[in-house]
C-alpha cells in the first residue's frame, strides 16, 4: 500500500525490482539500505508472489529521479520512480 502523504506534500517511491524469492529481494533492500529506507513488499499477481524492493522517495521529482539513477547505477538498471503518493 502506497504511503500517505505528508503534511509537506506527497513524496515519490523509487522501485528498485521485483524478485519471484523473497530472499533475493531481501538482499537488494539490504544492497541499497545506504540510499535510504528500502522495505520488501510482497504483491499477489495471477496467484504468484512478488516482492517488490520500493525506496522511500523525496517530495521532489528531480531528486526522485536522480535517486532512482544512483539506484540504477547500484546495479538496478529497471528501477523506476513511481508516484506521487
Amino acid at each position: 500500500m502506497p504511503a500517505a502523504p505528508s503534511a509537506a506534500g506527497p513524496s515519490y517511491r523509487i522501485q528498485a525490482g521485483a524478485f519471484s524469492e523473497e530472499g533475493r529481494a531481501r538482499r537488494a533492500a539490504a544492497r541499497l539500505a545506504s540510499m535510504g529506507e528500502a522495505v520488501v513488499e510482497p504483491v499477489e499477481r495471477d496467484g504468484v508472489t512478488l516482492y517488490r524492493v520500493v525506496l522511500a522517495g523525496p517530495q521532489d521529482e528531480l531528486q526522485a529521479h536522480n535517486l532512482r539513477q544512483r539506484v540504477a547505477d547500484a546495479g538496478f538498471g529497471e528501477a523506476r520512480v513511481t508516484g506521487p503518493y
